[in-house]
This record gives C-alpha cells, structure tokens and sequence, in this order.
C-alpha cells in the first residue's frame, strides 16, 4: 500500500466523519450461502471531494448518481471502496482521526479480522461454507453496525453519549 501523509489522513476522516458511511451488510446468494459486503464511502454534491480522495488512496472508484431528489435534484458524487483490504488500510490510517464515525470503524475493523480468521469451509454444494457460529456472529456484527449507523437525528439541545 502506499504512504499517505497524516493530513491526508486527517483530511479523509473528517470526510468519513461529515459526509461518509462506514457500512457491513450479509446478504444471501442464491444458493443460501452469506455474502459479506463492507464498504466506506464519502458522498457530496461536489465532485472535488471524491476525486481528491480517490486521488489519495488510488483506491475505490467515484461515480455519479444523477439527480438525487435528497439533494434538491442535484447530481450527487461518491467515492466508494469495498475490497477489504483497502478498507481495512483506510479505517487502520484514519481510525485515530474520527470523531463520529470511530465506533463503526472499530468495529469493521474487527469483522475484518474476524471474516481472516474464521476462513470459510470449502463449499460441498449447496449452504453456508461458514459454521452457524460464525454466522451468528457475523449477524452481530451486521446489526451492531446497522445500530450505530441509524441512531438517528439528536433532538435539539441533546448530546451524544
């Protein structure tokens, strides 16, 4: 991986922080086995924000999503990684950084290194070529991110805990 300067590190968690996503989601394919998805992504109504993190990291991609009516019909840009490894060297670089976001990437962090260690099973036809244990926890850790990314607005004059 390459170096990145500690600004620019500093400058990309503010942006995970402000405008990004830290997000784990299980869904099934169609032979009923788990399919694990992580990802950071940093979504603005400027172009120049993705392109300068893509342009850090040399990882992700940045896209456009047209006319987004949650933007007042403005196109929307984002810059999305979802290899673990590039994740995983993103959340270790800039997890001293975050303010918000510090919990979510902690825990990817440690469903990353979890999902390394629990290697799956070879797959024998149809199922999970996970166990039902790492299942179950894998689950905690989807709904454990699914918690922390929908807390919700804080009610006026209210503080986070």
């Amino acid at each position: 991986m390459r170096t990145v300067s500690e600004i620019d590190k500093a400058r990309t968690a503010m942006a995970i922080d402000c405008e990004g996503n830290i997000s784990l989601y299980m869904n099934v394919n169609n032979d009923g086995s788990p399919r694990i998805s992580l990802d950071v992504r940093v979504v603005n109504t400027s172009y120049t924000l993705p392109e300068k993190l893509y342009e850090i990291w040399k990882v992700g991609h940045v896209r456009c999503h047209p006319n987004r009516t949650f933007q007042n019909g403005k196109d929307v840009y984002e810059w999305q990684v979802q290899d673990r490894d590039s994740v995983q060297w993103i959340l270790r670089s800039v997890e001293k950084y975050l303010i918000i976001k510090q919990r979510q990437a902690a825990l990817l962090l440690e469903a990353i290194s979890f999902l390394n260690i629990c290697k799956p099973r070879k797959w024998g036809g149809t199922g999970s070529p996970y166990s039902s244990g790492d299942k179950e926890r894998i689950r905690e850790f989807v709904m454990t991110c699914h918690v922390l990314n929908s807390r919700g607005k804080m009610k006026k004059g209210e503080r986070e805990k």
